[in-house]
């Protein structure tokens, strides 16, 4: 996905993890013969899951991301207004074609004035995006029809909003210790039965990352984007043809 949004302009720089996939848990004892292998480990590349806060309610899980601002400082040119962290999930049902943007689950909640113009009537929330939030947002638009926004604004309010064609969002507001299940027993994987859809905000949203964000210049605004297995096909089939085509041109035919 990363490359991606590289190849077609989107994105200015990326951090690629290459760790092990699928969230697979790794005991303690194989854990140290990784290190004892010399195979270089760290929070980010290496699925070794504990529970994601302390007996605090601060985040602590493999997504730290305390490294931020040192990776950002080695890309040439300004610090960014926007990072993108782009995963793969698995939906609730096989051909869920649905993207998810996590805004934030976890203190320093974001709010919806600091994202762009809010209005709420009745049980219906409106948010017109302002520029920077805009951005992202039309950055991953074209993978999917439907498109999620979820966040956190306090732990006892919690949003769910819709994408429309105009990159405007609507939804409505609910209490997330009220609505929110596990979709498998024993796993960090929830969901909002209402919609029968996956919830990105109870694990956090990288609350580390923005974390260290905040400490950028510009105070980077942070989309955590899940990509549906689905469309992470169509994606690599599509780069696929790209390569294929490049291959062509360069040899003449």
């Amino acid at each position: 996905m990363a490359l991606y949004f590289l190849h077609y302009g989107k994105g200015r720089a990326a951090v690629i993890n290459l760790g092990f996939s699928g969230r697979e848990p790794l005991a303690d004892a194989n854990l140290q013969k990784l290190k004892d292998w010399g195979v270089p480990l760290n929070p980010s590349n290496i699925d070794v899951i504990y529970p994601y806060v302390d007996a605090h309610g601060h985040p602590y899980c493999y997504k730290h991301e305390e490294g931020l601002c040192r990776y950002v400082g080695e890309l040439p040119g300004p610090a960014p207004e926007l990072i993108v962290d782009v995963h793969g999930y698995v939906g609730t049902y096989p051909d869920d074609e649905r993207v998810l943007v996590g805004l934030g689950g976890l203190p320093p909640y974001p709010q919806l004035a600091d994202l762009g113009e809010c209005l709420v009537r009745r049980d219906l929330v409106y948010l017109q995006p302002n520029p920077r939030f805009r951005r992202g947002l039309r950055m991953i638009r074209e993978l999917s029809e439907e498109i999620y926004v979820q966040l956190c604004a306090g732990p006892h309010l919690a949003y769910q909003l819709g994408m429309l064609g105009g990159l405007q969002l609507v939804g409505r507001e609910f209490d997330p210790r009220q609505e929110v299940a596990s979709l498998l027993p024993g796993e960090e994987r929830s969901y909002l039965p209402k919609e029968n859809i996956r919830w990105l905000p109870s694990a956090g949203a990288n609350a580390k990352q923005r974390i260290e964000a905040c400490k950028l210049e510009k105070r980077s605004l942070c989309l955590h984007v899940e990509v549906p297995t689905r469309i992470r096909r169509q994606i690599a089939l599509k780069m696929r043809q790209w390569a294929i085509n490049e291959s062509y041109t360069a040899s003449g035919l």
